[in-house]
């Protein structure tokens, strides 16, 4: 049976942690602006000598700074920096420049390190068929253990016929907790689920310009409805993952 593993920390008491340098900093001279040489944060758990004091980021997130405050790092997008933040600087992810890029904290114990390298087979979007098994196993595991699952979906879900289709039946299946998307996503679903004798709508769009004017088209009906919700309940709507998420109850943010 399927357990999530427990993180493991690293080992700071290494004389490779022990030895290394604290991070360099540089103050903001411009609100917005991040200096040359700036850190961009990944998707793994970064730590950062501050000090003599190992650091960890408690909430991280991809292509943002960080930010060196009193006991505790914080990471700031780059519009929210301001004149006299001070920013850590370095590009090195192996402790050398008091930058550690951790990619070991579920499987530490076989002592495998997997690093990011710019242009290497992997980098920290590549996804592998092992991930997608894995993942599998997640949901399964959260669904079983009342955990919640968000998903955040691009455009392209809605516009292939079987993607859009095999969604909806992971929605039905209880694997979608809510759903956050952009309004092309959305549009371009609930447009080939819409009920309607316009052969300009029914017709595939050979050109953007075709294309746009059924995205229009679509939300002008939904609009004369009030929401999708409401098109959904008075059946304009015949299928989709719109419609399969209002059927079901699930939450939904269209950005």
């Amino acid at each position: 049976m399927f357990k999530p593993e427990k993180f493991q920390e690293p080992d700071f008491s290494k004389e490779e942690f022990l030895n290394a340098p604290n991070a360099k900093y540089i103050e903001v001279e411009i609100d917005g602006v991040a200096p040359d040489n700036y850190h961009a944060m990944s998707i793994y758990p970064e730590y950062f000598k501050v000090e003599g004091k190992w650091l960890g980021v408690s909430e991280s997130r991809m292509d943002t700074v960080p930010v060196v405050r009193e006991g505790f790092i914080e990471v700031l997008e780059f519009r929210n920096l301001k004149v006299g933040d001070k920013v850590i600087v370095g590009r090195t992810e192996d402790a050398t420049e008091g930058i550690y890029l951790y990619t070991d904290g579920f499987n530490a114990e076989d002592g495998s390190f997997e690093m990011f390298q710019f242009r290497s087979g992997r980098t920290r979007e590549t996804a592998f068929s092992k991930d997608y098994d894995e993942l599998a196993q997640i949901m399964k595991y959260e669904r079983a253990n009342k955990g919640h699952i968000v998903w955040v979906l691009g455009s392209s879900i809605s516009m292939d016929d079987r993607t859009r289709f095999n969604f909806s039946q992971i929605i039905k299946s209880g694997y979608v907790n809510a759903v956050i998307t952009g309004n092309t996503m959305a549009t371009v679903d609930l447009m080939k689920g819409l009920k309607t004798d316009n052969p300009f709508v029914q017709e595939r769009a050979s050109d953007s310009r075709t294309e746009t004017l059924q995205d229009y088209i679509t939300i002008s009906k939904v609009r004369e409805k009030g929401s999708i919700k409401k098109s959904v309940e008075d059946k304009i709507v015949e299928d989709g993952i719109m419609k399969t998420l209002v059927d079901n109850n699930i939450p939904f943010v269209i950005a």
